[in-house]
């Protein structure tokens, strides 16, 4: 009577799919046939080319630019223009009591 066994199998290592991998690209064959060549599975192969692929593109997001700030510009003044065609500027520091009694005499606003 003739004895079945059973092969176990063993997965690769991520240095084994690396030489894989290397392998491939230095063959010239397509993936199809170097993995029914070599007796690998086409597309956990694919899986690990992918994998290979992504670790090789430089990750966008931690990269970091040069930011200068710049300190924004305050106006010391400010203007009011009025329907009439009539502008006015005043210093920002000006009290609103005096602001007012202006806008008043010129119509700009009512009491």
């Amino acid at each position: 009577m003739q004895e079945i066994t059973q092969e176990r199998y063993q997965p690769l290592t991520r240095a084994e799919w690396i030489k894989h991998c290397a392998d491939w690209e230095h063959s010239g064959e397509n993936q199809s046939l170097f993995c029914e060549r070599r007796k690998i599975n086409y597309t956990t192969f694919v899986y690990w080319r992918m994998r290979f692929k992504k670790e090789k593109k430089p990750v966008e997001q931690n990269v970091f630019s040069a930011v200068s700030l710049v300190k924004p510009v305050v106006s010391s003044t400010f203007k009011i223009h009025l329907p009439s065609g009539i502008s006015f500027t005043f210093p920002t520091s000006i009290d609103k009591a005096p602001l007012k009694v202006i806008l008043e005499l010129l119509g700009a606003i009512t009491c």
